[in-house]
């Protein structure tokens, strides 16, 4: 991969991180559905490289002379910012494991049998030292993880913790907030990526408050907002692919839980149309027709003018010779 195609597969997912830092300025009037799909827009078009290209004819043909030995280095210098920020990625997943080695099952029935009325799903509840609110973490093994230290006589408050988390695990938003951090390593010199794991979990929380909210009825939001504030407390030292009950926008999220509407079906739908035009306008590039770009290379004494596109080379190849008038450029075989 070239360092132009780098760079320009991170701006296009730019496009769509600027889009919803824009329509932040709204996101009490936008439902949290819609703004938690654009963040996934935009982490899967960080995550996939290339491009949907469309053939332009009014665009002019351009000849770019061949810097292969300094795009080299930039790709080495970009292959190496991706392995360094994946080795912090993964020693901040092994921190996590040693500390959830240390959690131990939680033996209650109360917990056990809403579990098993919720998913087929076999979901672990453990509790855990060193967590300081509630986290749901695990793709194939998903686990619930308590404080050790959290008031567990409360069944309410239990309730709205495991069906809050239950979102979590049903929508898979763990495997969500890896990728977010796979973008981060792959794009690291992107500071708007940087940005996205942030604005993601502030949408993934506000939207499954949402959700908790549709299926526990309005007359538990004062219930469910003190449970949040009862619980919301610094976040704790685990690994940022986890999900947590109380640990983004605390003040904020209240005011919308307190002031929570319930939300049509055809606005989450308006939302998801506008999302997938923006991934759309995204994943698409003009380029000139087809073998009217060409690259130039420089060989001893003559520059060769190859297809950009990868066509043949036999024909439409241009041969500029070096003569001590100057350059005669005449097309191959002729």
């Amino acid at each position: 991969m070239t360092l132009q195609q780098i760079l320009s597969w991170s701006l296009r997912g730019s496009g769509l991180i600027l889009l919803g830092i824009l329509l932040l300025r709204w996101k009490q009037k936008i439902p949290a559905k819609g703004m938690l799909l654009l963040w996934q827009a935009a982490i899967l078009r960080l995550c996939l490289p290339g491009q949907i290209s469309l053939p332009a004819p009014w665009m002019e043909a351009s000849v770019s002379r061949n810097t292969a030995d300094i795009g080299a280095v930039w790709t080495w210098i970009w292959l190496w910012g991706v392995f360094f920020a994946g080795m912090v990625t993964v020693f901040r997943w092994k921190q996590a494991r040693r500390l959830l080695k240390k959690a131990r099952p939680f033996p209650d029935v109360f917990c056990r049998q809403w579990i098993a009325g919720e998913t087929k799903r076999k979901v672990e509840v453990l509790l855990c030292p060193g967590i300081k609110t509630p986290l749901a973490v695990g793709l194939l093994r998903p686990r619930i993880l308590l404080p050790q230290n959290m008031d567990r006589q409360d069944k309410d408050r239990l309730r709205w913790v495991l069906t809050h988390e239950m979102v979590h695990i049903r929508r898979w938003d763990p495997l969500w907030k890896g990728l977010a951090l796979l973008c981060r390593c792959l794009h690291w010199f992107n500071p708007l990526v940087w940005l996205l794991p942030a604005f993601l979990e502030g949408a993934m929380e506000r939207s499954c408050d949402e959700i908790c909210l549709e299926r526990l009825g309005s007359g538990q939001k004062k219930g469910y907002a003190l449970a949040l504030l009862s619980l919301a407390e610094e976040q704790s030292a685990f690994w940022g692919g986890a999900c947590g009950f109380g640990t983004s926008g605390l003040e904020e999220r209240i005011g919308l839980i307190m002031n929570y509407k319930k939300i049509s079906r055809v606005t989450v739908g308006l939302c998801a149309l506008g999302v997938c035009a923006a991934a759309g306008v995204s994943a698409v590039g003009l380029v000139p027709e087809e073998n009217s770009c060409y690259t130039m290379k420089v060989q001893d004494d003559q520059v060769v003018f190859e297809p950009a596109s990868g066509g043949q080379t036999g024909e439409n190849l241009y041969l500029m010779e070096k003569t001590e008038e100057g350059f005669l450029l005449h097309m191959a075989g002729k």
